[in-house]
């Protein structure tokens, strides 16, 4: 995720959602020898990726950096969604570069590559996806890093470590290959400039950029090395200053930045240890100042930053406690000042801004209310 100034001298928005994404606890495939959580819905900077029933892929949004993958660079906004790859499981939008993970664990990549985040060799974007590695069961993005899970469990990851979100050990502006970080994960969620890693052992671990206590470990000192902050965990999402903590009891935790309410904890006092938020939780996603939260009843809530109608609830009121949004959801994701759903009926919605397109409704308009993605 991102900080809201950097999003404003970037032209655009404000925070991050980060999206990004692969933070959800979405629906396992059918048991195989490996398996890899289907991720249908990921929206990024001002951009979106969604994956149709038949596993093609499909973009809407700004392009500037190529983002979209469609074989072009345009600063005209793309505001229908378009086709740009089949076989796809899981999808991750980051500020304005994406993957696709394809069937059979190949990872391809498009868009941004300033800080090396596409992990190809060169710092050049890319305008349609390139082939980034094998044996690749998940992926995160963040604003300029990316993290990704192999099959043997082990964790890379690639881009921007000013402030040690790699986890390498060591703080530099560019890495532009992957690097390996861990063994032993089965769970990956990068924010804008920190991550968090879930382990095999259900023990949560986080490093980066630590200003606002998202890294979750009492302190607000920035970590180049991943330091251990919870167990029982089951699902992890980090948004742009804040994280969010799944427990296998199905509870939901949050920790960080809290100037909007996104901790959901009635206050607006930031906290460096998590706090229990709410029970009967089954997935998660965090943006720029907001949080999204998805109950067992398949129920959408939200809490935090509203300014832009991205809780789709017909008001742009930011909210300290959570409040439900909508009903029927299947999936969810936060942008950076938007929401994207997949409904159980398997149709896309958005709410939110809407300037670039990333809603994919056809308009490049606002809106505090859910619109239907026009989707073929």
């Amino acid at each position: 995720m991102k900080t809201k100034n950097h999003y404003f001298l970037l032209g655009y928005l404000c925070f991050l959602g980060l999206s990004f994404t692969s933070c959800k606890s979405p629906e396992p495939d059918p048991p195989t020898n490996i398996v890899i959580s289907k991720i249908r819905v990921s929206a990024g900077g001002n951009h979106t990726i969604v994956v149709k029933p038949d596993s093609t892929v499909w973009t809407t949004g700004s392009n500037h950096l190529g983002q979209l993958g469609n074989e072009t660079m345009s600063t005209t906004v793309t505001n229908i969604p378009v086709k740009i790859a089949e076989k796809a499981v899981v999808v991750s939008a980051g500020e304005a570069h994406s993957f696709i993970l394809k069937t059979g664990n190949n990872l391809w990549a498009t868009g941004d590559n300033t800080s090396g985040q596409l992990g190809v060799e060169n710092t050049s974007p890319k305008f349609s996806p390139i082939k980034v590695i094998s044996n690749a069961i998940t992926v995160s993005t963040g604003v300029f890093h990316s993290l990704i899970l192999k099959n043997d469990n082990t964790l890379w990851a690639t881009g921007n470590n000013e402030y040690g979100q790699l986890g390498n050990g060591t703080i530099a502006r560019i890495i532009v290959l992957p690097v390996k970080i861990m063994t032993d994960v089965k769970a990956v969620a990068a924010g804008t400039y920190h991550s968090a890693i879930l382990k095999m052992d259900n023990t949560l671990w986080t490093m980066g950029y630590n200003y606002s206590g998202q890294l979750g470990d009492g302190t607000t000192v920035n970590k180049s090395t991943p330091v251990q902050i919870m167990t029982d965990v089951k699902a992890i999402c980090s948004g742009n200053s804040h994280t969010l903590m799944l427990k296998s009891d199905n509870s939901l935790w949050m920790v960080g930045e809290n100037d909007y309410g996104q901790l959901g904890d009635g206050t607006k006092v930031s906290k460096s240890v998590p706090v229990k938020i709410m029970t009967d939780v089954r997935a998660i996603s965090a943006g720029w100042g907001f949080s999204l939260i998805l109950k067992m009843n398949n129920s959408l809530w939200a809490t935090g930053y509203n300014g832009l109608g991205q809780f789709g609830d017909g008001t742009r009121t930011s909210k300290t406690t959570p409040i439900q949004i909508m009903t029927e959801v299947k999936e969810m994701d936060a942008g950076t000042s938007f929401t994207i759903i997949l409904k159980t009926d398997g149709s896309f919605w958005g709410a939110g801004e809407n300037r670039n397109g990333q809603l994919g409704d056809g308009t490049t308009n606002n809106t505090n209310i859910f619109v239907k993605m026009k989707i073929q």
